[in-house]
């Protein structure tokens, strides 16, 4: 038993008044002013991790939601900002990014985050912020207009947080979703409780907490927190990316407004050959039935419309004496007409698509490289994985689409309904040279030539003529990033490698292994990415990559992975498994049971320096009277129009305004 004698003295020092000057006050932390002081590289390569590195990109509307939610506490803010990032399973995980001086190292973790970055003096620095310093930034960066894209907001918005079925989601957003409808019961319920009993509320009907002016307060505001909190408007007029008009952005049609499909990485599916079938099928029933109705897809359809992954490695869906594939073979041969069947089985052994996580990493590449908008071509594009994983930055851009294959062009325009997308073959385009600032995909691979009689002199094969015609029509300075077959790279004749260097610089160079379109496209093939910055005129130049070296077991590569082994995503052997012991066939293997692919490239990107020309920051600098928008296609370069009665001069992939005597 406690008796007074032991604690009668604490008792009486906790009761009895003191004097005011003898009370030691907390002093509340202000974040704000903490992070105003932190050096600024360090500051804003924190920046970029919220921004722009892969581990925050696909959740930026997430994101947005978390720091604007009127429906969650600090801490509960806290541990989901750092879960979607480090994962639920993981102790720290590892990411990469760039800044202006070099590479980006961050090591998250359940306390805080360590980074490693160069500074502006060419020296690298480490420092550390905790999630509340992170979330203060956070806070700071949803707030811009450029951070999160309207389709992927609307995405979030639409097929995630709407979803009935919590348990097939991300469990980190069923966590917040669940909060948030907790939160908000037991507020309606104290709502209800007062105004039963006459008591003044100031829960709305929403479950809000508002103030005496009616205006949302953050519950971050009202906790009983010791810190202060930077004072978030939860129902804020969202201001609009500026965009010209030129950019058909979500037009009207029939009653429609046109919208384009963006990827979450979380939710894609993996399958094998009859499920990959089965996903085609859907589509094409889907499609057929969208164009009978001569509407647009709607975002559900649009979900369906994404899982076509081509043909490519199901030739035994088109093989009648094939008795495990009979029914698919009948039901293949009446949902397609003979046009389409025939196309559609022509491209069993090309069309491998690639996977929206590759699609993802190369454009966060180019937005690293400085890239913010602009004309953008896909020359091969599939149903157009690249567009549909643009990050935000990106998603800005005049997007330019070409496919030969009628029902993938068709679904494509469906999902990418304000492109501006031609089914027919590149060679048959007329895009004009200097026109596009990037041009990104993944090029037809195979040991054949087309007709265009601009580069039959050349006699290039298929995938050397996309990158020579890809590099015609970009722009100075602008990039080419695609996806091509090892061999343009390796094989013993330089010519086409002798050519590009001639008129682009060879900024990096990705080596994937033989398994990554394996799960999107059921094949195994090595190719490489090639990021190719096009030079401002052709010279007489010959670089070391465009001659083979050796790796350090003696197999043939090109020079450039000889020097830079740490580029390729796994180990080069020879292929004795299908040609046989004497093989000197090369694949690019990687055998280690955890490698992720998405994090693998996203460091090897980490590696390459380059920096391409903003196009905001090109019209920032041009002078007050001028207005830079990307260019028509039908305007010949180096001339005048009129574009919605002001005048412009058109000059590679933008036009500039120009003052008229009606300007006067």
């Amino acid at each position: 038993m406690v008796t007074q004698a032991e604690y009668g003295a604490e008792i009486e020092a906790e009761t009895s008044e003191k004097d005011p000057s003898e009370l030691k006050y907390i002093t509340p932390i202000d974040y704000a002013k903490r992070i105003a002081e932190l050096d600024e590289d360090l500051r804003d390569a924190a920046e970029i991790l919220v921004t722009d590195c892969s581990c925050y990109t696909p959740f930026r509307a997430f994101l947005m939601d978390v720091v604007q939610s009127d429906f969650a506490f600090m801490p509960n803010k806290l541990d989901l900002i750092r879960d979607i990032a480090l994962g639920t399973d993981n102790a720290e995980r590892k990411a990469y990014s760039n800044n202006k001086y070099g590479l980006v190292e961050y090591s998250i973790r359940s306390g805080y985050v360590k980074i490693s970055y160069k500074n502006r003096n060419g020296v690298r620095k480490e420092g550390a912020l905790d999630w509340r310093e992170l979330y203060e930034i956070l806070s700071y960066m949803v707030k811009q207009p450029f951070y999160c894209g309207e389709d992927q907001k609307k995405y979030y918005q639409q097929e995630i947080k709407q979803k009935a079925d919590r348990d097939k989601m991300n469990p980190v957003y069923k966590r917040f979703f669940d909060i948030e409808d907790s939160v908000k019961a037991n507020r309606l319920e104290t709502r209800e409780r007062a105004i039963a009993n006459g008591w003044e509320t100031k829960i709305d009907e929403n479950g809000h907490v508002v103030s005496d002016d009616a205006v949302s307060v953050s519950v971050d505001d009202i906790q009983a927190d010791t810190e202060s909190q930077e004072t978030v408007d939860f129902t804020p007029k969202q201001e609009p990316v500026q965009q010209v008009e030129s950019l058909e952005n979500e037009k009207n049609v029939a009653g429609q407004t046109k919208h384009n499909f963006h990827y979450n990485l979380w939710e894609m599916e993996k399958g094998g050959a009859k499920t990959r079938y089965q996903w085609n099928m859907d589509a094409i029933r889907t499609l057929k039935q969208i164009e009978s109705e001569n509407r647009l897809a709607t975002p559900e359809e649009q979900k369906i419309l994404s899982k076509f992954v081509g043909w490519g490695g199901l030739s035994q869906a088109f093989d009648e004496k094939n008795a495990g594939w009979s029914k698919e073979y009948k039901e293949l041969k009446e949902m397609l007409s003979d046009e389409e069947y025939a196309a559609a089985r022509a491209t069993v052994n090309n069309a491998f698509y690639t996977s929206p996580e590759i699609a993802m990493c190369m454009n966060s590449a180019l937005v690293q490289f400085g890239f913010r908008g602009g004309n953008v071509l896909e020359p091969s594009m599939g149903i157009g994985n690249f567009f549909g994983s643009m990050p935000a930055p990106m998603q800005r851009s005049k997007l330019y689409g070409v496919e030969l294959d009628s029902i993938s062009g068709r679904i494509a325009k469906q999902l990418y309904q304000n492109a501006n997308i031609s089914i027919t073959g590149f060679e048959n385009t007329t895009y004009p040279d200097n026109f596009f600032d990037v041009v990104v995909g993944n090029v037809p691979f195979g040991d054949y030539k087309v007709f265009d009689p601009k580069y039959n002199k050349y006699n290039f094969r298929i995938h050397d003529y996309f990158l020579a015609k890809a590099l015609d029509q970009v722009r100075p300075g602008g990039m080419v990033a695609v996806i091509t077959t090892k061999g343009t790279l390796d094989k013993a004749n330089p010519t086409i490698r002798k050519y590009l260097a001639e008129r682009a610089e060879l900024v990096g160079a990705i080596r994937l292994p033989n398994t990554a379109f394996k799960d999107n496209a059921g094949t195994e093939v090595t190719a490489d990415i090639l990021f190719l910055q096009k030079r401002e005129r052709k010279i007489d130049i010959e670089p070391d990559w465009v001659h083979l070296g050796v790796t350090e077991n003696g197999i043939a590569v090109n020079s450039y992975f000889a020097e830079h082994p740490e580029m390729m995503l796994g180990s080069m052997e020879y292929d004795t498994r299908i040609y046989g012991q004497d093989s000197r066939y090369t694949v690019c293997v990687n055998n280690d049971e955890n490698f992720n692919m998405y994090e693998a490239l996203n460091k090897a990107i980490g590696n390459i320096k380059a920096q391409m020309t903003d196009f905001e920051r090109v019209a920032d600098e041009a002078e007050q009277t001028e207005e830079v928008i990307p260019a028509d296609p039908d305007v010949r370069n180096y001339t005048y129009t009129f574009y919605e009665g002001k005048l412009y001069y058109r000059e590679n992939s933008e036009m500039v305004r120009k003052r008229s005597i009606t300007d006067c």
